[in-house]
């Protein structure tokens, strides 16, 4: 897919941006330190099937730099991402700069605001933040999300000199919904081979005990509903050295519902039938706390929230509550001048539904997992370490890593991840064991 020409103006102004400060130097701006990277990752899955993809490649190049004047700051960084989902097939790939920034913000004593595309960070939890309203995710090599940037408006209050107290409300006039390694948004015909995460769907069904229909899918777009998300949160800084956040949103869901509908004729099995598919982003109403700090010498972060799906939208959503608990320890001194560290989290998600909304979710199982645990010993220029997910439907994703550091701006590693468990959400789970070979520059 082709990126949008929003994006590619978005793109050439960045760039504008960018080289015009860099031209131009003018005595009362002053520049910010230019810098970027470049990722690239190649692997090829260990299980090879004839109707899906058996290797994959991703590239990520991001820019980064910015002008100031006085309070004002002009941040501009274009990231190009580029996804192939089969080696052997350049010329499908599908690249877009969902990651870029392009933004600008005022900051005073007491009262600064912010405006344009950017990463907003909220909640104290690793990984999943349940009080992060506006956090949608590039879910190309859904192993290794991206996160993508959304167009904000940013209000921050803080009256002490010493933000111990920060008021903050962010409006989203129009949310980006998760990049999938598959199109949801568009009228097609839906092949779930060309992907190794799409749902494997049956292409006939029983009619009779001796007679089948063909089955034919298609995709009807998503359904048109407010696209805004609305946030405020409450901010308590360095209060016996921990921080605490109370926050309050309504937004719509970054990750659809699927609604099917069957039409075509079951007594005619020379007729196929065709599956109807819409994409559902409900709206929600959501309440939320966390915490992060230190227990001696352990970091503790906790993170829950609370959502109730609008009364419009109970057909297709559901309430939930999501609680986040994680812990992390530093081993500084190991062995043989090393250091261990450990990173741990139990995820609780209570949700009050039915059981079909667990195949009619395209939530991954491993993006929605019940716990985490990371354990990576670090040595001189090697890091070596384990990152295991604990998901819903008994699945697993187990990576385990190497990186070795050639220089300070260069860094090659290798992964293995290993996955098993149902086929919920999106992806035949078990299929998709593979090794990822990956090159990082920094500048």
């Amino acid at each position: 897919m082709h990126a949008t020409t929003s994006e590619l103006m978005f793109h050439f102004l960045t760039l504008f941006i960018i080289c015009f400060g860099i031209s131009n130097p003018v005595h009362s701006l002053e520049m910010g330190e230019f810098s970027g990277k470049f990722e690239t990752r190649a692997g090829y899955f260990l299980k090879d099937t004839d109707e899906s993809p058996n290797s994959m490649g991703q590239s990520f190049l991001r820019v980064e730099d910015s002008l100031i004047h006085n309070n004002y700051t002009l941040k501009a960084a274009p990231a190009l991402t580029v996804d192939v989902q089969d080696a052997e097939a350049l010329n499908q790939s599908r690249y877009h700069f969902k990651a870029s920034e392009l933004w600008i913000d005022r900051t005073s004593s007491e009262f600064d605001v912010g405006v344009g595309q950017q990463m907003i960070k909220w909640g104290a939890a690793d990984g999943m933040n349940p009080t992060n309203i506006f956090k949608a995710y590039d879910l190309s090599d859904p192993i290794f999300p991206r996160e993508i940037s959304q167009g904000a408006v940013n209000l921050k209050w803080h009256p002490s000199a010493q933000e111990h107290l920060v008021v903050e409300l962010i409006y989203v006039p129009k949310g980006t919904v998760d990049y999938l390694p598959f199109n949801l948004n568009q009228q097609s015909n839906v092949d779930p081979y060309k992907t190794r995460w799409g749902t494997a769907l049956p292409t006939r069904v029983d009619i009779t005990q001796t007679t089948q229909s063909p089955l034919k899918y298609a995709m009807d777009g998503e359904s048109h509903n407010d696209s805004s998300d609305l946030g405020g949160r409450l901010r308590l800084l360095q209060i016996k050295h921990w921080d605490y956040s109370f926050v309050l949103g309504k937004f719509r869901r970054k990750r659809a519902f699927i609604r099917y509908d069957v039409r075509g004729d079951a007594n005619d099995p020379t007729l196929p039938l065709t599956i109807h598919m819409r994409a559902y982003y409900p709206r929600f109403s959501m309440a939320g706390f966390d915490a992060s700090g230190t227990i001696g010498e352990v970091g503790v972060r906790f993170e829950a929230a609370k959502y109730w799906v609008n009364q419009s939208a109970k057909a297709y959503g559901y309430d939930s509550f999501i609680a986040n608990l994680g812990f992390d320890y530093l081993f500084s001194d190991f062995i043989f001048d090393s250091s261990l560290y450990l990173n741990a989290a139990v995820i609780y998600i209570d949700n009050d539904h039915y059981t079909q909304y667990d195949k009619e979710s395209i939530d991954l199982a491993f993006n929605r997992s019940y716990g985490t645990l990371r354990i990576e010993f670090q040595w001189d220029k090697w890091s070596v370490g384990q990152d295991t997910l604990y998901g819903q439907g008994d699945s697993t994703v187990f990576n385990l890593y190497s990186k070795h550091e050639l220089s300070d701006s260069v860094t090659l590693g290798l992964t293995g991840s290993f996955i098993t468990g149902s086929n919920t959400g999106i992806g035949r789970l078990k299929d998709n064991h593979r090794l990822i070979g990956s090159f990082e520059y920094f500048f």
